[in-house]
């Protein structure tokens, strides 16, 4: 009887490792899925520095434009020293804005932004020496501080330049006018505080930006390993589909010269004493129906008759683990004299198993008849 294919370890050990062994066009939509799951930062940083340089400008424009008009109606003695210097800051403001839709400033947004906040911080700091004021200084350090420290995304040093611009300019302010400001030490304890909150926030939410960034590329890592896993199991399951298809093919093909064989081929469950499967020509032998044989137990088909036949039939089955073409003869109820050969095969069961042999007459001829292989399963 023939064997049933199966799966050999070579055809296993041909399986990819991952979808990338696939080929060149698999390995080509690998690298295209994970660069399109890495992050891009530049692409990401950019826009945001862009809307937060826009609404600098915008609030830039919008307070020296208001600090101009409170100058023009409250002291218009100093106005006219200190309206070329609003005037400077809304020019700031207007090219500040417009930079931002240039390619250079989305690159170097750090750099224009600490540059800005000096320029703005500076500028205020001539208008209180011409107007001998302290507020409209300390108001700006604070709002830029607070501002740019809270909305920026950048490190700390970026922060402490614009906190030290702030102090310096507040210096020189206190030194021009010594003994002028009465609330001097409330404006320098607020202002490094105010200094000291911004630095530590800023700290702080670089510290958060590269945890989250550190849970996305997790996530972004889990996520291609986890398409890498269902690819293989895509192609394991296309595998094992063919095989079952394969393996069912030959299932068939196997049952066909089962039934189309003339020997008498049977398989049987001894531990049950039942048969599994019978062919045609062995139901047909015995004169009944392939139904009724399965429903007989295989010790009542038949017994032996010569113990020496038997312990040889043993002895080889022990020693080779099966037996091929052992010939025997037998009586049977007619006069005539029948000679068998009986192959068996012990598929499972180590233990050597002895069934019994029935030598059935296919004619009523006295000439022996064709060999017959009588193949049994064991478990």
């Amino acid at each position: 009887m023939a064997a049933a294919p199966k799966l050999t370890d070579d055809e296993s050990a041909r399986a990819p490792s991952s979808p990338l062994d696939t080929g060149d066009a698999s390995a080509r939509a690998q690298a295209e899925a994970t660069a399109q799951d890495r992050l891009a930062p530049t692409d990401e940083v950019a826009p945001s520095a862009r809307l937060l340089l826009r609404g600098g400008a915008v609030l830039i424009v919008i307070f020296q434009a208001a600090y101009l008009a409170e100058d023009f109606t409250v002291s218009p003695a100093i106005y006219a020293a200190t309206r070329n210097l609003h005037l400077l800051n809304i020019v700031i403001g207007v090219l500040t804005f417009a930079a931002t839709f240039t390619r250079l400033v989305p690159r170097f947004w750090r750099e224009v932004c600490v540059a800005i906040c000096a320029v703005l911080i500076v500028s205020t700091t001539m208008v209180g020496m011409e107007s001998a004021s302290f507020e409209p200084l300390f108001v700006s350090i604070v709002a830029l501080v607070i501002g740019v420290g809270t909305l920026a995304p950048w490190e700390g040093r970026w922060q402490a330049s614009i906190g030290w611009v702030g102090i310096v300019c507040f210096y020189l302010l206190e030194s021009r006018f010594p003994g002028r400001d009465p609330h001097a030490s409330m404006h320098w304890i607020g202002l490094l505080m105010v200094i000291a909150v911004a630095q530590a926030n800023t700290r702080l939410q670089r510290g958060y930006r590269r945890q989250i960034a550190d849970k996305i590329a997790a996530l972004q890592e889990q996520h291609r390993e986890l398409r890498k896993q269902m690819a293989i199991s895509d192609r394991f399951a296309s595998e094992r589909e063919s095989a079952l298809h394969r393996l069912s093919e030959s299932e068939a093909t196997l049952r066909q010269i089962f039934d189309a064989s003339l020997d008498w081929i049977h398989v049987m469950d001894p531990a049950a004493d039942k048969f599994v499967t019978v062919n045609a020509a062995f139901a047909e032998a015995l004169g009944i129906t392939r139904e009724q044989l399965l429903a007989i137990r295989p010790s009542q088909t038949g017994k032996w008759d010569d113990p020496a036949k038997l312990e040889q039939f043993s002895c080889q089955l022990r020693e080779q683990g099966s037996v091929r073409n052992f010939a025997l003869r037998r009586e049977p109820s007619s006069a005539a004299v029948r000679s068998v050969r009986v192959t068996l095969i012990g598929m499972r069961r180590p233990t050597p198993y002895f069934p019994p042999v029935q030598p059935v007459l296919t004619s009523q001829q006295s000439t022996p008849c064709a060999p017959i292989s009588s193949r049994n399963r064991l478990p």
